[in-house]
């Protein structure tokens, strides 16, 4: 029997010198009252150095030949 609940993602993306845990509570408690929810998760996003590459690719040609 196929599950007959689906996946929904949206995003919240928020920056705070405060715990959010409060806020997220009272909006989670009121989807569960909208619709029958079996869960729901959310975490804290890293900070990354944005002056690093971030793609996976070669950053240091040294070394890499090129010639066909």
């Amino acid at each position: 029997m196929p599950d007959p609940f689906k996946k929904y993602e949206f995003t919240i993306k928020l920056k705070t010198n405060a715990n959010p845990s409060d806020a997220i509570y009272y909006i989670a408690r009121k989807l569960k009252d909208a619709l029958p929810i079996l869960s729901i998760e959310y975490r804290q996003l890293e900070d990354r150095p944005t002056n690093d590459e971030h793609h996976g690719g070669i950053t240091d040609s040294e070394g890499v030949n090129t010639d066909s």
